[in-house]
């Protein structure tokens, strides 16, 4: 059962923001976890901690985060004080996720994406972030996410769809995308009861065997060609989507997914794509008012 994060507008008290009493600007800068910047409408705490919550059962662990308010920051931050563990939000940051990605599910992965950095230990010292731990944290958000029900197009709707900052902290969305893929698939695996061959975060764009002829060799299953674009992406028995270099050489951009969709066979998803595939091959992509508009074509070359 999907658990929903509502978040409800109140615009009476557009001016009656009021923050927490503690000055956490400062956290801002050493822990310094941005997605993007702007300022937009207010949102409600009660709606986060109920969120928070809800994520925190799907670990299994205790509730004991302390969730603040915090309209001084760019987005939200996770950091500790005083031997307890914080997690600030911009509620005008998380409306705006909210109505960019049209669901509560982007909302709910910030939140998770915080809450991974409390759990991979990336709060214990006082330092600004590095790219590394930002690829765990959206990797924690991906798998926890799939566990809560989310689709995988939902898991990595905030990434998609929000502006994300890159910088000496925040690696490419490119990256980041697939550090949600990554969780979700972790997830996905477990539950089917598959485990993965290689899906550590520390090589996101894993390269296929070293060996030339190995990679020359290498069965495909699926072609698939996507209108408009003049590349030709394969799957191969692993499920993994590949692509080809200006070299003739064969690399990883996204993955074969099951559909949760019966409408679809399963998913095609690279990047910020995310394409349904029936069973006869065609591809398709359903926008947010439930409209089917067919993208591309997939065929069977293993027979």
């Amino acid at each position: 059962m999907k658990h929903k994060f509502f978040f409800f507008i109140l615009l009476t008290n557009w001016f009656y923001i009021h923050t927490n009493a503690q000055d956490l600007s400062k956290y801002s800068s050493s822990h310094g976890d941005s997605l993007i910047q702007g300022k937009y409408i207010i949102d409600s705490k009660k709606e986060a901690r109920d969120a928070v919550e809800n994520v925190v059962r799907y670990t299994g662990l205790t509730q004991n985060f302390k969730i603040v308010e915090n309209t001084t920051i760019p987005t939200a931050i996770a950091y500790n004080k005083h031997k307890k563990r914080y997690i600030a939000y911009n509620p005008e940051f998380m409306l705006r996720v909210k109505d960019r990605t049209k669901s509560d599910w982007g909302a709910i992965s910030v939140l998770a994406h915080e809450i991974g950095h409390h759990l991979s230990g990336h709060t214990l010292i006082t330092r600004r972030r590095d790219p590394q731990e930002e690829l765990e944290a959206d990797r924690f958000s991906g798998f926890i996410l799939y566990k809560m029900g989310a689709t995988l197009e939902e898991a990595k709707s905030c990434a998609s769809l929000v502006e994300l900052n890159s910088n000496e902290t925040h690696p490419p969305k490119t990256e980041r995308l697939i550090a949600i893929t990554l969780g979700w698939l972790d997830a996905n695996k477990l539950e089917e009861g598959i485990f993965s061959v290689d899906t550590s975060a520390t090589n996101l764009l894993p390269l296929l065997s070293s060996d030339l002829d190995k990679k020359k060799k290498m069965p495909y299953v699926y072609k698939c060609m996507i209108y408009g674009d003049k590349n030709y992406y394969f799957v191969d028995e692993k499920n993994q989507v590949i692509s080809i270099d200006d070299y003739g050489l064969p690399y990883v951009v996204g993955y074969k997914v099951k559909s949760q969709d019966a409408s679809f066979d399963w998913i095609f998803s690279v990047q910020s794509l995310t394409y349904g595939v029936d069973t006869r091959g065609k591809m398709w992509s359903k926008t947010y008012a439930g409209d089917m508009i067919m993208v591309g074509k997939v065929y069977n070359i293993s027979r």
